[in-house]
């Protein structure tokens, strides 16, 4: 009877010792476990936070690239445009002949611009090309409507309306695509003298005719005060270089 009576105390107590193992063994099984799956996921949000700023760095660059690339495309377009409205004016005059077919053309690539520019990039920073290429583009095409009826010649007057009209047109395509004239455009420079004496010329043999109609006299003395006050605002530049 005391043998078994000591044998059972050893297996109570070693079932106990067993116990302990098995509720440690397991306890360090579960902290193990929590600490892994907490690590899992902080190294899961950490990787998917860097693939959040990468992703964003990549938007942003992708963004300035494409800002970049508008930005260089809107230049472009304004610099073909302006090329093609100079192409109409030579030496000789101002080509309405030739630039009358292409019109259209030219007013839908300067609307495509426009709204390129508006909605896509920093205006302002086109603001005065943009407002000059208008300007410019508006002139000839009001030109070529009237040079079309005055290149007639049939009443007094209309020859050197239409000389004064295409005058008007010259001058202006001696700025620039920001509606700036070039202090140092030597080219220009020496034109000018041409240009003030055509300006003379016209209007002196304008006001020797007899029985020209007063809306034609209207015409000529707008677009001679036009030309005029272009001119000397060029000319007063180039004295105070």
């Amino acid at each position: 009877m005391r043998i078994t009576w000591e044998c059972f105390i050893a297996v109570f107590c070693l079932s106990l010792l067993v116990g302990a193992s098995t509720i440690s063994a397991n306890n360090d099984v579960a902290s193990t476990v929590k600490i892994t799956e907490k690590t899992s996921g902080t190294t899961e949000n950490n990787q998917l936070l860097d693939l959040g700023i990468l992703d964003s760095e990549a938007f942003l660059f992708k963004r300035e690239t494409d800002l970049q690339n508008t930005t260089q495309k809107a230049r472009e377009m304004l610099q073909k445009f302006n090329r093609s409205l100079r192409s109409f004016v030579t030496d000789s005059g101002f080509d309405y002949v030739s630039f009358e077919p292409n019109m259209d053309s030219l007013r839908n690539l300067l609307s495509d611009i426009e709204f390129l520019v508006e909605t896509e990039l920093e205006f302002h920073q086109f603001e005065s090309r943009l407002n000059f290429s208008r300007i410019m583009f508006q002139s000839m095409v009001d030109s070529t409507d009237k040079l079309k009826r005055y290149g007639m010649y049939e009443l007094p007057g209309h020859e050197l309306i239409y000389e004064m009209i295409a005058l008007n047109v010259k001058v202006l395509s001696m700025f620039d695509s920001h509606g700036s004239f070039d202090l140092n455009n030597k080219e220009a420079e020496e034109k000018l003298p041409s240009l003030f004496f055509s300006l003379y010329v016209w209007e002196s043999d304008f006001q020797k005719l007899n029985e020209v109609h007063p809306g034609v006299r209207m015409v000529f003395e707008n677009k001679c005060a036009q030309v005029k006050r272009i001119l000397q605002l060029l000319w007063k530049k180039l004295q105070k270089r």
